[in-house]
């Protein structure tokens, strides 16, 4: 469970567990205690996730990967860069990653390193920003000549800093980058772990309006945020026309901007078009503080957003008024695929990972795995051969770690399960029983 204290909790009455994802990037009511299936856990979550548990699944502890024995490399460390937001307007999850990225080290160190050397992660700070992004792919790339690179984390700089990994025939990673289409703009070089929210997100709002008759919602997006902005102007309008519902707002979303604090406005216009729902893409902070206006003023229609919200700070900034807020989901911190990152985190940093800890953790477990069984020798004489050896690793990589199972398909996304998520009782409780999407 996503608490707003950042503890997990366990729902009772339910028996063992199960299931991050894809976000891009959804809990349903409370859960009942036997899933048609026990899922795939996948990528996109936050620190306050309580899933629907599985009847049957034994708890174990997995390993974070499983990776083949591996030739000795040469050199005395292998160098992986990773970018992250460290500040700027999603700097916890950029603090988070530079949190497993520590955890993680040393794990691989104290246990014999990657094809038996010392694995040296270089961070850097994007800021957030797509420009720094771009500039710190250079960097890596050229001058730190990393063996692989992971990030940038948010779709508007994985944009642009995918183009310049694939100007250098260097294969790039991204953690968290859910936007549709990024990845496969900049084949074969790009991949992102999450599976795109066009594909999570739009089932589950195939599902929800016909589960629940909806004739007649309103779209709402933050308007500068990448993500969002593909999100509320494409394909959240398109699947609603697709379903038979009348966009009461037009063409044009309803809008706003990363950083806005005031949002009267917006929902005041919400309320004189009386929709049977709303449905938003959002960063946490800015979605918190929208829905919170939105029941300021009164309105009780169920909002439906995407799996950037299964966050912690979403939770923060809407407090009471989130509750029964609807998302997709794919990460279960409850599964026992979950347990060693989940056990590790809460130990060294004495909190709550969230998904994107998770993915960033798997991101890490992966790049290990590919490294060791692609052929790559970290000679710096053969690094473009030992890029392109990754890169083709990658596409063919069977991962089983904390999100679950995971592979790539042919645009470089994350492949996983997607399910129905609510926000109840200040935690966002996972569904196992609600498959918007099954793992293909």
């Amino acid at each position: 469970m996503i608490k707003r204290k950042r503890f997990i909790s366990l729902l009772p009455g339910l028996v063992v567990l199960l299931a991050l994802l894809a976000a891009s990037c959804a809990p349903a009511v409370a859960p009942t205690a036997t899933p048609t299936k026990a899922p795939a856990a996948a990528p996109t979550a936050a620190s306050k996730t309580e899933p629907t548990k599985p009847a049957g699944t034994t708890a174990t502890t997995p390993t974070a990967a499983t990776s083949k024995p591996a030739a000795k490399l040469k050199g005395t460390e292998v160098k992986i860069g990773f970018m992250g937001p460290k500040t700027g307007p999603v700097a916890a999850w950029g603090i988070e990653n530079e949190e497993v990225l520590k955890m993680a080290e040393k794990e691989i160190n104290d246990s014999g390193g990657i094809g038996g050397l010392p694995v040296k992660f270089l961070f850097f700070d994007t800021q957030a920003k797509p420009d720094e992004a771009v500039s710190l792919t250079r960097k890596l790339l050229s001058e730190d000549k990393v063996l692989m690179l992971l990030g940038p984390y948010l779709s508007g700089e994985a944009s642009v800093a995918f183009p310049i990994a694939v100007s250098m025939k260097a294969p790039i990673f991204s953690c968290c980058s859910a936007a549709p289409g990024v990845s496969e703009k900049s084949r074969p070089w790009a991949f992102r772990l999450p599976q795109p929210d066009d594909k999570g997100l739009v089932a589950m709002i195939k599902k929800y309006v016909a589960d629940n008759n909806i004739k007649k919602a309103v779209t709402i997006g933050d308007q500068k945020d990448a993500a969002s902005k593909i999100a509320s102007t494409q394909y959240i309008p398109n699947a609603l026309k697709e379903a038979g519902v009348q966009i009461l707002n037009g063409n044009e979303p309803i809008g706003y901007n990363t950083g806005d604090t005031s949002f009267a406005a917006q929902v005041t216009r919400i309320k004189e078009l009386n929709p049977e729902a709303m449905f938003m893409y959002a960063l946490p902070a800015e979605g918190g503080a929208f829905i919170k206006e939105v029941r300021r003023q009164g309105l009780k229609q169920p909002m439906v957003t995407g799996s950037s919200l299964v966050a912690v700070q979403f939770l923060d900034a809407g407090g009471d008024a989130v509750e029964g807020t609807i998302m997709n989901a794919v990460w279960d911190p409850m599964h026992p695929s979950s347990k060693k990152f989940v056990d590790g985190f809460k130990k060294l940093y004495n909190k709550e990972p969230t998904m994107a800890g998770a993915y960033t953790y798997d991101a890490i477990y992966i790049a290990k795995q590919v490294i060791e069984t692609s052929g790559a020798t970290n000679d710096p004489a053969e690094l473009a051969k030992d890029w392109e050896k990754i890169r083709d690793g990658l596409q063919n990589i069977k991962f089983d770690g904390a999100t679950g199972k995971s592979s790539f398909d042919k645009n470089g996304d994350g492949v996983h399960a997607v399910y129905e998520a609510v926000v109840k009782g200040g935690k966002i409780v996972v569904n196992y029983n609600k498959v918007v999407l099954d793992a293909q």
